[in-house]
């Protein structure tokens, strides 16, 4: 009897002793915070390539075989500097042929006039040797203006980007003999980018820039907003933007890989958090934990609108005023049991 009480008192110590080794569990102080509703300026950032402020294509008005080309790529050029011109057999045979047909219809203007006056010839005969003069006299006109543009002069001081003919070669009227680069204070450089429809939207003419080039890195040099396109581009669909840039200290040259961050002049209101309670991110997507019943927590999921130095803008998943944690959210998981600090 005693052997069977003795066993009995062991099997009734061990029941009674093992749920309070199973009640056991470890709580986490946690720090809370409160999501906040703020409004924070829209900043977009781009990249794209620098190119002069005007780019000229110079061409000659009519055809003919190129008699010289002056100028070589990458070479400075000068308003009114004699750049190319064609071989002036052709025309100049042009404008002597019109000089005889004018001096021709003048003789017979002349002639003529002297018959009328003396009743011989009618006032038709008179009309129509008058009309003939003036065409010709037209006809000169237009040929001495082809002889003119049978050279090409620069239009302003620039950089010759682009020879495309040699001399010799046979060209047509209005076919791209140089392209050139306007790079006086007139026009500067731009850095050209592309940016999608709501970019674009939200961007105006004007819009302050920071701009950092790979070839002056640390070096921010300021721009703005000076054009953007009304059409997208028909092969990739982005809309295209220029910015002006200025106090650029270091010489530019076209093609210049550059990276910017354009501060628009609008704003949004988006839900913000420490960067400390954000758990988990992997693009735009991320989890923060929240109260739940008091002691317990629970792992939400949010979109992330824009990571800030100190605070992450929420797009979704968040209102303002809830609470979310922001201390020991490492050691946290769903069936977790919480303590708050003060």
């Amino acid at each position: 009897m005693l052997l069977l009480f003795g066993l009995f008192s062991c099997q009734t110590e061990g029941a009674e002793t093992e749920p309070e080794a199973n009640s056991t569990e470890e709580v986490i102080a946690v720090t809370l915070t409160e999501a906040k509703s703020v409004s924070r300026p829209i900043t977009i950032k781009t990249t794209g390539l620098l190119k002069a402020g005007d780019n000229t294509r110079y061409a000659f008005k009519i055809g003919g075989i190129v008699e010289a080309v002056y100028v070589d790529e990458d070479e400075t050029i000068r308003k009114g500097q004699l750049l190319a011109k064609l071989r002036m057999t052709e025309i100049d045979a042009q404008v002597a042929q019109a000089e005889l047909g004018q001096q021709k219809a003048q003789r017979d203007l002349d002639r003529v006039a002297g018959l009328y006056q003396d009743s011989i010839a009618t006032l038709e005969s008179y009309q129509n040797v008058q009309t003939q003069f003036e065409l010709t006299q037209k006809a000169l006109e237009q040929v001495k203006f082809n002889q003119q543009y049978a050279s090409i002069y620069a239009s302003s001081s620039g950089q010759v980007a682009a020879k495309l003919v040699n001399p010799g070669e046979v060209v047509g009227p209005g076919s791209p003999v140089l392209l050139t680069n306007d790079a006086t204070p007139r026009s500067g450089y731009v850095l050209e980018c592309s940016v999608n429809d709501r970019q674009w939207a939200q961007i105006n003419k004007g819009d302050a820039c920071k701009i950092e080039l790979d070839a002056y890195p640390a070096q921010p040099i300021e721009g703005r907003v000076s054009s953007k396109s009304i059409q997208a581009d028909p092969v990739s669909g982005a809309f295209r933007i220029e910015i002006a840039l200025s106090g650029v200290s270091g010489p530019l040259a076209a093609g210049m890989y550059g990276k910017v961050n354009i501060a628009t002049r609008r704003s949004h209101t988006a839900v913000s958090i420490p960067y400390q309670a954000l758990v988990q991110a992997n693009g735009n997507k991320g989890y923060v934990y929240t109260t739940k019943e008091g002691n317990k927590v629970e792992k939400v999921a949010v979109e992330i609108d824009r990571i800030l130095a100190n605070e992450v803008l929420l797009a979704t998943g968040l209102d303002a005023g809830q609470k979310v944690v922001l201390g020991n959210s490492a050691f946290l998981s769903p069936a977790s049991t919480i303590k708050i600090r003060d």
